[in-house]
């Protein structure tokens, strides 16, 4: 609104001898009871150069006060708004290396040992865990988030309340407390400048779990072809074994077996020792049922694509944290300029005032 006054800390009495003077000196007014505002087209030049001096400067340092004041009950409310942003912001970082330290585990515990069926028993049911841990913690998340939403119309209630109550202050209090806004103000900017470069962290923390699955499902593939590989080894070994021991029953009942049933039955034989020495030197330490071992990689594989998923819809809020500290970021600028607006307009009614 061009032009207006904001009255809404001055005391009754107080707005009535201002209308009084301007009514004194010809000056149009229009005043708004329920919103405590005055307008006028021409605010000083109306006025009588003499008799009205006094009360002319008492008109503006009420008008610089309370429009400052304000202004930096709007700042108390942006600065609200954005701790409550930094507090899911700190909330969504911890998560994230919460996961990432977990996994990281996880795949040192893969390098260190052998592919056995004990060790993916534990890390399928460690990872049935985490899973679990990682839903408690989005409905935690949710929970908190309403939370946050109840303790923001609570605050939204109080800065209402608050507002009503400045109107019961006194103009040192006024500039005390401008004052104490101002300096609040300088410290949300270098707390903003702070959370950039967390946020900066978090992202680069974020690639690096991303790397870190990656090489985790690599390595879970690269475990799979060495079990398949292994199995197929000792169905091998079964086989030439099963040739070996019919041959010895063919040689049990030939009185006389021939030399070409003996060479055959030694090359087996030496085939067997070189497969059972292949299947001792890559023999995985693994139960014979390959179909269970089987069934928990497809397990292990399905739950890694789920923590996958997980990860998207972290990185889905972390976008929507950077649009409100962006959000954030441009209301601080407009209160800048809304500022800077307010001076500009006080210093031109100054040299106004001079000029009369």
């Amino acid at each position: 609104m061009q032009n207006a006054i904001n009255f809404s800390n001055t005391k009754i009495e107080d707005i009535n001898e201002i209308i009084a003077i301007a009514q004194h000196g010809d000056l149009k007014l229009v005043y708004n009871k329920q919103d405590n505002f005055i307008c006028c087209s021409a605010l000083v030049k109306l006025l009588e150069p003499n008799k009205d001096t006094e009360r002319f400067f008492k008109l503006q340092s009420t008008q610089a006060i309370f429009n400052d004041h304000i202004n930096a009950v709007t700042e108390l409310s942006y600065k609200i708004e954005l701790e409550q942003a930094n507090q899911s912001k700190l909330q969504l970082k911890n998560k994230i290396l919460t996961d990432y330290n977990s996994l990281r585990e996880e795949l040192t515990n893969v390098q260190q040992q052998a592919p056995n069926t004990t060790v993916l028993e534990k890390q399928n049911f460690d990872l049935q865990n985490q899973i679990a841990d990682q839903n408690q913690t989005i409905e935690k998340l949710k929970r908190e988030i309403k939370q946050k939403q109840t303790q923001m119309q609570i605050l939204q209630s109080d800065i209402t309340e608050l507002q009503s109550n400045i109107q019961q202050n006194d103009q040192q209090n006024n500039i005390l407390a401008l004052e104490n806004h101002q300096q609040t103000i300088n410290h949300l900017k270098r707390e903003l400048v702070i959370k950039s470069h967390q946020q900066e962290e978090l992202q680069f923390s974020f690639k690096s779990l991303q790397n870190e699955n990656a090489t985790l499902k690599s390595k879970n593939e690269d475990l799979l072809q060495q079990v398949l590989k292994s199995q197929l080894l000792v169905d091998k070994v079964k086989t030439k074994s099963f040739q070996v021991h019919e041959l010895n029953l063919k040689l049990q009942t030939q009185c006389k077996p021939d030399q070409n049933q003996i060479h055959e039955l030694q090359l087996i034989k030496d085939e067997n020792a070189m497969l059972r020495k292949m299947l001792k030197q890559n023999k995985p330490q693994t139960d014979p049922s390959h179909t269970k071992l089987e069934k928990e990689n497809i397990l292990l594989v399905q739950n890694n694509a789920e923590l996958q998923q997980k990860i998207k819809l972290i990185q889905e809020k972390l976008i929507n944290t950077e649009n409100s500290h962006a959000e954030l970021s441009a209301k601080n600028t407009e209160t800048e300029e809304m500022l800077r607006t307010l001076t500009k307009r006080n210093q031109v009614l100054m040299s106004i005032s001079l000029k009369k």
